[in-house]
């Protein structure tokens, strides 16, 4: 509470602004030209307090602008009116507290008088001068904060560059789409460098606190052996399956109990300066050079996961089971140079995806395969079995050679804990066409030798882990360094890895610690922002986790893709490899039905039900029908039709519809107006 005036309560700073005021009254109005020392003056104006959200901002002395703040700034246009050209990003609270009074004389300034601005980024000085005729001082009001003699705004801006993936230009596109004056590409270095400095020691400091959760979490679970980690790589640019010539890559290594990234490493093969300076035959300059690298790309990965090996060695704590997909030869070089026990559990994603490829390689022999339902089956089979017999590998052998059986109706070598077919033998398969078991012998032969090629492998699949946290990381980095975007030339790749491993390891609320590091306050929106979609992940996490959501996922995944399998045989060859230079001329499309069928809500009780059956060549759009039977109670019919082309045997496909008739009007789910 301020002191008791005669003019009631105020506070220091409104004293002293009354103070001002009524001196340059005075002097205005006794119009003489008194020396102003010789009066007594007011106290000199101190820096207008601003508001910190937090106690470790530390805000740089007012003193001249020119000498203390940075200087990218466009030039200033006197006696114009530019400053009211286009839109500023301005603080409130600053712009109030610079207008309340003139640094000389204390008069209350406005924003129209304004003369001209400099534009330092996206913050910006007014040049504001004082209507006191006998003042005319040319005030500096800032339209922002400043730490340590640099804008906020400008800091926070290099923030949000790294952590929503956006290069320089970018930013700039966006702040022209605002009508926003551009900010020059030297001030986003300095200020990416500012921020990324910070970034690095937030992602290590992180990275350790998670190395010493997983090693409690490992002892308390009475585990005598050392860590399981999982450990993926990925590069900056993507691979055609050809060539892998990427000019740099990250790895990470998180923990198998927390989820966490326990370390990480970068390798760059190219860098912008050093380049320029070898072009042009000159010494490079002193730099933040991250190459590290001279091997190719694909040697990239084994090199990361032994580092962080010898890392995790160094601390005291030896890793004892990586986690990893089997496309790389890690595992052996890690034995060569580092630990030769080490015990290595494959990838199931991968597991399963590399079967799921051979199973691929059999549909071009084997026409049933063709077929997205017996394909599924097959590949559901193999991927419930491998889940239900870990750390079981005489389980995995039985479960392989039962997969070449139960399709095909022989339960021999199933559990009842799975198979219902052996107490109920007579039971439909309904994830098959008409939920009939498959009749192929050479398909069963096909795949009982696949099957057999496992069993050799049966330990290793019945001790698998999960990358899936490396590939979350991964899908993190790629939105802070897109592969369509090049940050591989500098140290701007390794700054937006290292916000990744924060993000990972923090949520987004590690914005809150690198500001910390700066100095620079995160404000209550920021805040706010960050809180929620921390919680909105975490809520995210255990529904996607529920069984309930995961049905539904396959059940809208299935419906799409029956969707798309009509729409495809009713267009017919849309798009495929060269299918131009083959001849596209005689394209047909099966036009939509007129009148779509409905189900009647009427009873069938009482009236006739017709049920019919087409054989056909095929199921193409050059197939013809080859017979029509018809049943109605005990009545038959039926006859053959000759086709209008030759067929082999081997091509005739049967398609079973079955419809029914209601006061002869015929309703079903499917159109009959191609009969």
């Amino acid at each position: 509470m301020g002191k008791k005036l005669k003019w009631g309560f105020k506070s220091s700073k409104q004293q002293k602004r009354l103070e001002k005021i009524s001196y340059s009254t005075s002097k205005r109005n006794n119009n003489n030209n008194t020396n102003p020392e010789s009066q007594i003056r007011p106290s000199e104006q101190s820096e207008n307090p601003i508001h910190n959200d937090h106690d470790y901002c530390v805000r740089s002395p007012e003193i001249e602008v020119e000498t203390q703040i940075e200087h990218h700034h466009a030039p200033i246009h006197e006696g114009s009116d530019y400053w009211r050209e286009g839109r500023r990003i301005v603080e409130l609270d600053v712009l109030a507290n610079a207008l309340s009074g003139c640094v000389k004389c204390g008069q209350p300034l406005q924003l129209c008088n304004a003369t001209d601005i400099a534009n330092y980024g996206l913050s910006a000085i007014l040049k504001i001068p004082c209507y006191n005729p006998t003042c005319h001082h040319v005030n500096n009001v800032p339209t922002g904060k400043r730490h340590k003699g640099v804008w906020d705004a400008n800091s926070k801006l290099a923030m949000a560059m790294v952590h929503c993936g956006m290069g320089g230009t970018q930013v700039n596109g966006f702040l022209n789409a605002l009508n926003i004056p551009a900010v020059s590409n030297t001030l986003l270095y300095k200020r990416e460098k500012e921020i990324g400095d910070a970034l690095e020691d937030v992602a290590q400091c992180s990275a350790e606190k998670s190395f010493n959760e997983e090693i409690e979490l490992t002892k308390s679970a009475s585990n005598d052996d050392g860590l399981t980690v999982s450990v993926d790589a990925g590069w900056q640019k993507r691979g055609s399956g050809r060539s892998y010539d990427s000019l740099s890559g990250h790895c990470s290594m998180i923990g198998a109990n927390t989820g966490k990234v326990l370390s990480y490493s970068v390798r760059s093969k190219y860098c912008k300066v050093c380049d320029i300076a070898s072009t042009k035959g000159v010494k490079p300059k002193q730099h933040d050079c991250r190459m590290n690298w001279t091997g190719s790309s694909k040697a990239m990965e084994q090199d990361m996961v032994i580092e962080m090996m010898k890392s995790c060695a160094e601390k005291g704590e030896a890793v004892d089971t990586i986690i990893a997909d089997d496309d790389t030869t890690t595992i052996s070089r890690i034995k060569q140079s580092v630990n030769p026990n080490i015990k290595k559990k494959s990838d199931k994603n991968h597991v399963k995806k590399n079967i799921g490829n051979a199973l691929y390689s059999l549909k071009r022999n084997h026409r049933k395969l063709q077929n997205p339902k017996v394909f599924k089956y097959i590949q559901r089979c193999i991927n419930y079995m491998l889940a239900q017999n870990q750390n079981n590998p005489k389980g995995v052998e039985t479960g392989l050679e039962a997969i070449s059986r139960h399709p095909f109706g022989d339960h021999s070598l199933c559990n009842a804990s799975w198979c219902s077919h052996i107490e109920n033998p007579k039971q439909k398969f309904t994830s098959l066409p008409f939920g009939k078991p498959l009749k192929d012998d050479l398909l069963q032969e096909d795949l009982r030798k696949l099957m057999s090629s496992y069993k050799l492998h049966s330990k290793k699949l019945s001790q698998m882990g999960s990358t899936q946290s490396n590939e979350s990381f991964n899908k993190i980095v790629s939105s802070k360094a897109p592969k369509t975007n090049f940050y591989s030339g500098s140290a701007s790749l390794n700054r937006r890895i290292a916000s990744a491993v924060a993000q990972k390891n923090e949520g987004q609320s590690y914005m809150l610690q690198v500001y910390r590091k700066v100095g620079v306050s995160p404000g209550i929106h920021t805040k706010k922002m960050l809180f929620m979609k921390d919680k909105l992940s975490k809520k995210r996490r255990v529904m996607i986790s529920s069984r309930k959501y995961k049905q539904r996922r396959l059940e809208l995944k299935n419906r799409r893709s029956k969707s798309n399998a009509v729409s495809e045989l009713r267009e017919g060859t849309c798009y495929s490899t060269g299918v131009d230079l083959q001849g596209s001329e005689d394209i047909t499309e099966i036009p939509q039905p007129r009148v779509q069928p409905q189900m009647e809500n009427e009873s069938d009780a009482g009236l006739p039900q017709v049920i019919f059956d087409l054989e056909t060549t095929g199921l193409g759009r050059d197939s013809h029908i080859t017979q029509i039977a018809a049943a109605c109670g005990g009545e038959h019919w039926q006859s053959y039709v000759k086709p209008k082309k030759k067929y082999r045997i081997w091509q005739q496909r049967r398609q079973e519809s079955h419809q029914r008739m209601v006061n002869f009007s015929i309703w079903d789910h499917q159109s009959l107006s191609n009969l």
